[in-house]
């Protein structure tokens, strides 16, 4: 993440402290968050503290990848039996709006509520998933689910160390508020942070007059 993300972060939540120093992985390893990107997928995973490429937890482990939908016909967990708040650890980061991360255990892929995020495809899509990771690497994360999308995804408010990660994807430019799906009383005060962030130019509003994602994947 650059300094200007990090400014950005810290001038709207100054008691998130952001650590730069965890926000690449090292050449052929892991960074300190235990974590390194998946070069062919473009996914950003962790691992188990303690584990290590010959056994345990890997990126190698079938189980590592499973959705919830592959997982329901293993006669394991399914996203439909996940509700109310729980407690995380983020063990993989798809893009700027989708994480994977295991409660109690088992891995359960989460859709950001609220906001869209640039895709791989598009300018920032990178940036974006290295924003996510940068506020949610490494740190104590809980889920609070509101729904299910058709993908078999749960859709939650996600917060780290306390804060919405959510909203701060938007207040530092590297997601849209999502009017098609935002409908909660505090998305008024999403959309505004996010008019100040193209105000000021943060993120991809640096690119003037970005495309939203739903638009993008809409000329597909």
């Amino acid at each position: 993440m650059t300094p200007r993300i990090i400014a950005v972060a810290l001038a709207t939540y100054a008691a998130f402290a952001l650590n730069p120093s965890s926000a690449f992985p090292h050449p052929g390893g892991l960074d300190s968050s235990g974590c390194h990107h998946n070069r062919k997928t473009g996914d950003y995973h962790c691992h188990r503290p303690g584990s290590t490429s010959s056994g345990g937890y890997s990126e190698q482990s079938p189980d590592n990848y499973y959705t919830p939908s592959e997982r329901k016909k293993s006669g394991g967990y399914t996203a439909k039996s996940y509700t109310g708040n729980n407690e995380a650890q983020v063990v993989g980061i798809t893009d700027g709006d989708t994480i994977k991360v295991l409660i109690e255990g088992q891995q359960v892929k989460i859709r950001l509520y609220g906001i869209d995020a640039p895709e791989s495809g598009q300018a920032y899509g990178r940036k974006s998933q290295t924003a996510l990771k940068q506020i949610s690497a490494g740190r104590k994360i809980s889920i609070k689910a509101i729904d299910h999308d058709r993908y078999g995804r749960v859709v939650a408010l996600v917060y780290a160390d306390g804060i919405n990660v959510n909203e701060i994807m938007a207040s530092s430019g590297y997601a849209w508020v999502y009017p098609q799906y935002c409908k909660k009383s505090f998305c008024r005060e999403w959309k505004e942070k996010e008019r100040m962030a193209r105000t000021n130019r943060n993120g991809l509003w640096q690119d003037g007059d970005p495309t939203p994602p739903w638009e993008w994947r809409r000329k597909r």
